[in-house]
């Protein structure tokens, strides 16, 4: 049976140029001296390849009948996806940046399985990373986290399972890849339909259903509430840079505890004000109506560990002209609030609904969806990691560092990963649309630590809090 790929895996691939690329890429930083290259194919082939989609790789369906469909790789090579590489002295961050950077510039081979896993040496204070590289239609942010668990051990004592030979399976033939598509393309809608009918019952809710998407579909578009054309927004290039900041999750905790908030609203709010200091500081007007893109989570406890995308997203207007911390935040909760459950879920709608259209014509609707320049100005994505720490060979993890590419037209990307109490910051840029890119990153830290200060401030000096 040919397994194709959902509408939003498809769209990750939709929106992929010769300039941009449409995958994650992580970087696990080690403490200790680095396995040998053996010993790394070793434990990937044994704690990675049992999921059968890092053995398969995307075929397209002939004249675009049926979504493209996932099918093992008939030649497949366990060292083509591996690489090694050292740092030049003195293997510090910019050395890693800029080998990151290099990295993030090249895509993916989409005639193969589409990952990559570099062993990179030579780091400074007896360290070593790994930088895995994964395309976007066959992760989401929380599935690279599942990833990690595979990959790495929960204790010193590293419990690597005995490797299974894995011989390729049928390849589809061409005309069973047009007869595949096209039962896949009706099997979908008919789950779609009925999923709708299912979920509204009532005249009332398919009324208010309707509403919502053509809302949100009219945000998506630009048809209403076009944003601002901003700095950040212009036509860029495939050059990329990535600018890491750490911060403290005592502190975002304490800070989000003290005003009764959630983590996000904090992330959204620190990221506010940095745009409003970065504009300022670049000569720019602050301009209202600025809106990110919040990728959400629609993935279920039972649907850990399977790798795709289950993620919506919802598109909050930024007070950005607001300098006032405390005003500032209020304004992005009242946002995310609103937006909450009625945004995300008709987007999801919309990109399901792609199943009854043709893939050609899909493929453009997914481009002007996700890419539109009217719909938003930036990407802000905050993935949770785990909160014990994860191994390599008895080698401790110790940093984990995101990057992310950057889409047409909008040159930053804001990614977020926490890992054992910190929370992992990739100010992800186009060096030729986001000038001292570093200067923003350094914005967002003072941004967070303004909000940790206010909301020390509303504590009573009698009551310490908690």
């Amino acid at each position: 049976m040919v397994e194709h790929l959902t509408p939003t895996d498809a769209s990750m691939l939709a929106i992929e140029d010769a300039d941009h690329g449409s995958h994650i890429q992580v970087i696990y930083v080690f403490e200790g001296e680095p396995p040998t290259p053996l010993e790394f194919r070793e434990t990937v082939e044994q704690r990675l390849l049992g999921a059968p989609r890092f053995r398969q790789r995307v075929v397209r369906v002939p004249f675009n009948l049926g979504r493209p469909a996932w099918v093992d790789d008939e030649r497949f090579d366990l060292d083509f996806h591996l690489r090694r590489t050292a740092l030049p002295s003195p293997g510090g961050e910019e050395e890693l940046r800029a080998l990151s950077n290099r990295l993030l510039q090249r895509p993916l081979d989409l005639g193969r399985p589409l990952w990559e896993m570099w062993l990179v040496e030579g780091l400074a204070a007896n360290h070593f990373a790994v930088i895995h590289r994964v395309h976007h239609c066959m992760v989401d942010g929380v599935a690279t986290q599942d990833i990690s668990g595979m990959m790495f051990s929960s204790s010193p004592e590293e419990d690597r399972p005995v490797a299974e030979p894995a011989c390729p399976g049928h390849v589809p033939s061409q005309a069973e890849l047009v007869v595949s598509g096209l039962s896949d393309l009706a099997a979908h809608s008919s789950r779609v339909l009925a999923g709708l009918l299912r979920g509204s019952r009532a005249p009332r809710d398919l009324w208010d259903d309707a509403v919502q998407s053509a809302r949100t579909l009219g945000t998506l578009t630009g048809v209403s509430g076009a944003v601002p054309t901003t700095l950040i927004n212009r036509p860029g290039g495939p050059r990329r840079r990535t600018d890491w900041v750490r911060l403290p999750m005592a502190e975002l905790r304490e800070t989000k505890n003290l005003v009764g908030t959630t983590l996000n609203n904090v992330v959204l709010a620190a990221a506010t004000g940095a745009l409003h200091r970065y504009l300022e500081r670049q000569g720019e007007p602050i301009t209202a109506g600025m809106r990110a893109m919040v990728p959400v989570s629609v993935r279920l406890d039972p649907d850990r560990g399977v790798l795709g995308n289950q993620v919506s997203a919802i598109y909050p207007v930024l007070p950005v002209g607001e300098t006032d911390p405390e005003r500032r935040l209020a304004l992005v909760a009242a946002e995310v609030e609103e937006l909450r459950g009625g945004q995300g879920v008709a987007l999801e709608r919309l990109m399901n609904l792609g199943g009854f259209a043709p893939p050609t014509i899909m493929e453009q609707v997914q481009r002007l969806l996700l890419l539109n320049p009217g719909a938003h100005n930036l990407v802000i994505s905050n993935v949770p990691g785990p909160g014990t720490p994860y191994y390599l060979r008895g080698r401790k993890l110790v940093e984990v560092l995101p990057s992310g590419t950057t889409m047409p037209r909008h040159g930053l990307n804001l990614v977020m990963i926490s890992y054992l109490g910190t929370l992992f910051v990739a100010v992800s840029s186009d060096p030729d649309v986001v000038p001292d890119a570093a200067g923003f990153a350094s914005a967002l830290e003072h941004s967070f630590a303004e909000l940790r200060d206010w909301a020390r401030t509303r504590v009573d000096p009698a009551e310490p809090a908690q």
